[in-house]
């Protein structure tokens, strides 16, 4: 099903069960947020980019309107990831749901939805069956994709440490396909000094949600003010202002 702008644009609930007391850190009076990203093209485009990216520029204003101070670190993905797992009172940005990482972390706050696809040169792959059936798909090393693909039995994965290159393979017909999200694909084509009429966007084969996450011991009341700053920002439209910059 295609994004639209009432799933992008629905209520976020954010609910803090009385079972997690013990494990909230006392630092109530918290003022610095620390969040690890990494370098994740639309998503988060690096300390060096002309734009922040979509998560981190949302990440970055709804912080400011909790009225904390955002402490934002890159790390290779893989490494963010962890960090956040072991790290009290830490968030990462932006990862998507699914029942692999749900024990993970404390899903904080909701920030976007997306789809996952497949990227081609030519006929559209609309499937994992038809995906399955290529000699090679482009996919970014140690993200949830890669392990979603694993699940479903492919085979033909070629692991590559960045999207850019992975749409640059498939554009150089050195892989068959990109699997991706949807939201990423046009700040990843135009990255790598492509148009999006270029390729052939497969059908959405999964839907998907990016959230900011924390590790298990975090502040209740930083979350809370982070919800907060969220729905106020859906609520008088600087979310979708910011969405808009980047998805297209």
């Amino acid at each position: 099903m295609p994004l639209t702008l009432r799933t992008v644009l629905k209520p976020l609930a954010v609910a803090l069960s009385l079972t997690l007391t013990p494990l909230l850190s006392p630092i109530a009076s918290a003022t610095e947020v620390t969040v690890y990203s990494g370098v994740l093209p639309p998503f988060a485009n690096g300390e060096d980019a002309d734009t922040p990216g979509l998560a981190i520029e949302m990440v970055t204003e709804i912080v400011n309107r909790a009225g904390l101070e955002l402490n934002l670190t890159y790390l290779p993905w893989a490494r963010a990831l962890k960090t956040t797992v072991s790290e009290p009172n830490s968030f990462v940005v932006p990862p998507v749901r699914t029942p692999m990482r749900e024990a993970d972390y404390y899903w904080a706050v909701e920030l976007v939805p997306s789809n996952q696809l497949f990227v081609t040169v030519g006929d559209a792959v609309n499937s994992y069956e038809e995906a399955a059936a290529l000699e090679k798909v482009a996919v970014l090393r140690g993200s949830i994709m890669e392990k979603i693909l694993i699940s479903k039995g492919m085979t033909n994965l070629h692991p590559v440490a960045t999207t850019v290159q992975a749409v640059k393979l498939v554009k150089a017909g050195r892989a068959d396909a990109w699997y991706g999200l949807d939201v990423e694909t046009y700040g990843v084509l135009t990255a790598a000094g492509f148009q999006k009429s270029d390729f052939t966007i497969g059908a959405s084969v999964l839907a998907s949600e990016h959230w900011i996450a924390s590790n298990h011991s975090f502040d209740a009341d930083v979350v809370a003010a982070l919800a907060k700053a969220r729905e106020e920002m859906v609520a008088d439209g600087t979310f979708k202002a910011i969405y808009d910059r980047y998805v297209r």
